[in-house]
């Protein structure tokens, strides 16, 4: 994640630039919360959408987090086997990350 810095402006006001770093989540975090946001308004297909696109590079937003998050808005939406079907794939993904904490062989 890039670091932000303070800049001082002519008027003295200190405000919060990003540093020169590429932040390589940022356009995912953006996608995340462009998906959050249309899930609070309602739009719960276009959530659907961004969250599904997020979920083909799972390691720049944890897939857990996506699937979590689809499960709820399949659950709102009253889809119970599709929410039952993403809430499992969390588990699995958590499963299969403690088994690698667990066992790092």
């Amino acid at each position: 994640m890039a670091l932000a810095k303070e800049v001082p402006t002519r008027q003295g006001v200190v405000t919060h630039a990003p540093s020169p770093t590429p932040d390589p989540l940022h356009p995912a975090r953006s996608a995340f919360d462009e998906a959050q946001k249309h899930y609070l308004q309602g739009d719960y297909d276009r959530a659907i959408l961004l969250l599904n696109k997020l979920l083909q590079k799972p390691q720049q937003i944890d897939s857990v987090t996506i699937d979590s998050n689809l499960a709820e808005i399949y659950r709102h939406l009253g889809q119970y086997n599709q929410a039952i079907a993403h809430w499992k794939k969390a588990i699995e993904s958590i499963e299969t990350k403690n088994d690698e904490v667990q066992n790092p062989n």
